[in-house]
């Protein structure tokens, strides 16, 4: 006490010692209930609009992409289905379709003689209708393409035709061994000089979004190029060209092999310019 009152003495009045000074407590803001809900609300829709914008815009490109495979293809088959002047009898061409659907039948020359639609899941009676629309006569038959052609129940003597054409990745949908029997058939059932049109998916060039923009399958069927070559020259085909379609997105090999024979001559001024190989008897596989 006596030491108490000295110091207050001193100062004048009685010193209090302060109270330690507490941390300021964060500042924590609790979102409402109904704000949150709200948010969630109007996130909701943007999230569902940006992604049916992003749907949209796939499906433009992927339908911007079939109209330019779809015109590349009806110019190939315009050009190398033989038209009824350039046929033995000038009545029109006899041709074997491979894989295609029945849209192609319309993308055939008017003056077609005959149509035969040839496939293990094809419906005869759509491709009969689809002939009838089209003014060309037109049959399907299901049957494997790697079977023999001729025979009684074949659909194409030996040297009968004027045109066989392998749409819809047929060939690379068909084993390396069917493949090369289908081929061979082909060339077998051609008459010389006649053309093979071809439209076949390549594994090469690919965009990573093939699946989802890609207007032929989504690469069903793709294969490589040096495979493709390597079986049309095994088949016997005396000249190949084919151009790459959708080089970068969903590549196709879009073009024409040439059966030997005396027409060659011929079958290479209908097919023009372009990134072509003949080849001769016993000369080296080298590709095109």
């Amino acid at each position: 006490m006596m030491q108490l009152n000295a110091s207050a003495s001193r100062s004048g009045r009685l010193q209090r010692a302060s109270p330690p000074r507490r941390a300021p407590r964060p500042c924590l803001r609790r979102r409402r209930p109904a704000l949150a809900a709200l948010d969630a609300a109007t996130a909701a829709p943007a999230l569902l609009g940006a992604a049916a914008v992003a749907l949209l815009g796939a499906a433009g490109f992927r339908a911007a992409l079939y109209s330019t495979l779809e015109y590349a293809k009806a110019a190939a088959l315009a050009r190398f289905v033989p038209r009824g002047p350039a046929t033995p009898d000038a009545r029109g061409a006899k041709v074997v379709l491979l894989g295609a659907s029945t849209r192609d039948v319309f993308y055939l020359p008017s003056d077609t003689l005959a149509a035969v639609a040839v496939g293990a899941d094809c419906n005869p009676s759509i491709f009969d209708q689809a002939g009838a629309s089209a003014g060309v006569p037109t049959t399907g038959r299901r049957a494997c393409p790697s079977l023999p052609w001729g025979g009684p129940d074949g659909f194409a003597a030996p040297g009968s035709l004027d045109a066989v054409v392998a749409l819809g990745s047929a060939l690379g949908k068909l084993s390396a061994g069917d493949r090369a029997a289908c081929l061979r058939e082909a060339v077998r059932a051609l008459r010389p000089g006649r053309p093979l049109v071809l439209l076949q998916a390549l594994s090469e060039g690919a965009s990573p979004l093939r699946a989802l923009v890609g207007p032929g399958g989504g690469g069903a069927g793709a294969m490589p190029a040096a495979e493709l070559e390597r079986a049309l020259e095994d088949a016997g085909f005396a000249y190949v060209e084919w151009g790459v379609e959708l080089q970068g997105t969903d590549p196709h090999a879009l073009g024409v092999a040439v059966s030997p024979g005396e027409g060659d001559g011929e079958a290479d001024a209908r097919v023009g310019s372009g990134k072509r190989k003949r080849r001769e008897p016993g000369a080296d596989k080298k590709g095109f």
